[in-house]
């Protein structure tokens, strides 16, 4: 029985159910309504996803961007520059792990190598010359639709799940392997997954860099992870506050966490992405829920 024949034959059984209550005056206007609020309720069943989404429209240009373009489930930050034009770009998670020092040499170089312009070194740099990371830049929403042309329109998803505008397409969250992690003693124990992005900083060569981790676990409440999240960077802690001590600096946290969204732990799968000849080990989240929370910093 396809899809169709399955509504109508649920629609019949609602209507005759609601013909078996006396206590109901049965009229044409009430049938219609109880057929169309049944309707719709099978046409949101039936296709799986919420009608409803929190989606943004931005402009960012396209040299900022690269496995993006081919690939969408892409989370993207907002960075606010420092120059009157532009005065706010959008650039992807995979954008800013080309400069993270929990990132392989190997992964770096290929990153880099898809990144591959003069616009690219110049927001870069402006990047590394933020106390924090965060200070400027802030996550934005996961990509449901790019559009090139003179700059990009992307079409990002900050509450709900990731499709596209006729629903057809689920695409998910793709993050890299190497990125990710999952704190929890048991991980992927339990049915559902939650998903937090984490920055952290440490002294490379006498300078401060930013390290990103896109975290699973099964715990839901962000104090717990605070704690937990604390434990498993122990020593890198321990570092930082001795970097604070003997440095002339006004940094006051170690790390900063945030939940993005929710997913089936079924839905976790390996994978590859492909992009210019380059090859990389990415986790794809399917079906994941996008759902932006406060972030929280931790010492």
């Amino acid at each position: 029985m396809n899809s169709k024949s399955s509504a109508r034959a649920a629609i019949v059984d609602t209507v005759e159910a609601v013909k078996k209550r006396k206590y109901i005056s049965i009229d044409a206007g009430t049938l219609n309504n109880v057929v169309e609020k049944e309707r719709k309720f099978l046409k949101q069943f039936l296709s799986g996803r919420q009608n409803l989404r929190i989606a943004a429209r931005v402009f960012t240009p396209c040299e900022l961007l690269a496995p993006e373009l081919e690939n969408l489930g892409m989370l993207m930050y907002r960075f606010e520059t420092d120059v009157d034009n532009p005065k706010i770009l959008f650039v992807g998670l995979f954008f800013l792990c080309s400069n993270a020092f929990n990132v392989s040499t190997c992964v770096r170089t290929a990153l880099t190598a898809m990144y591959t312009n003069s616009m690219v070194d110049n927001v870069l740099s402006m990047i590394n010359t933020c106390r924090y990371l965060e200070d400027k830049v802030s996550l934005f929403g996961v990509t449901s639709l790019v559009s090139c042309g003179s700059s990009c329109l992307l079409s990002c998803v900050m509450q709900g799940n990731v499709y596209d505008v006729n629903k057809e397409n689920i695409y998910g969250l793709t993050v890299l392997k190497e990125i990710l992690l999952e704190p929890d003693w048991e991980p992927r124990q339990h049915s559902t997954q939650y998903v937090y992005v984490v920055h952290v900083y440490k002294e490379v060569l006498a300078k401060l860099q930013y390290g990103i981790y896109v975290v699973l676990t099964s715990f839901q409440n962000e104090d717990l992870v605070v704690d937990i999240l604390r434990q498993y960077f122990e020593k890198e802690r321990f570092l930082f506050l001795n970097y604070l001590i003997n440095s002339n600096t006004t940094l006051s946290y170690f790390g900063s966490v945030q939940r993005i969204g929710r997913c089936a732990t079924e839905d976790i799968k390996s994978g590859f992405l492909q992009y210019r000849g380059i090859t990389l080990s990415v986790i794809k989240l399917e079906n994941i829920f996008v759902d932006l929370s406060e972030k929280k910093v931790f010492v």
